[in-house]
């Protein structure tokens, strides 16, 4: 094998070195576009997940109100029974 001139060595690794540059460029494009697709997939669970939880924080207020308004009723007509009772 004949020996690698000086310069045929700095071609190589000119080249080389391009090649590794564009492949580290295309890797961080390729990321990039990965992560800003998976950055949007879970924004979007996210924002069911609130849309969601906002769902049943009313039904749940929805329901203690109901309960609290049952519990008054009961109270009501447990004081009506205790008055006829004690009459």
């Amino acid at each position: 094998m004949p020996p690698i001139h000086t310069n045929e060595f700095q071609g190589y690794f000119l080249l080389s070195s391009q090649l590794v540059s564009r492949l580290t460029d295309c890797l961080l494009v390729w990321c990039a576009e990965s992560l800003e697709k998976k950055v949007r997939e879970l924004y979007a669970i996210v924002c069911r997940l609130e849309e969601e939880k906002y769902d049943w924080e009313g039904r749940l207020g929805r329901q203690t109100e109901e309960v609290n308004n049952q519990l008054s009723y009961d109270a009501i007509l447990l004081a009506v029974i205790n008055h006829k009772n004690n009459a």
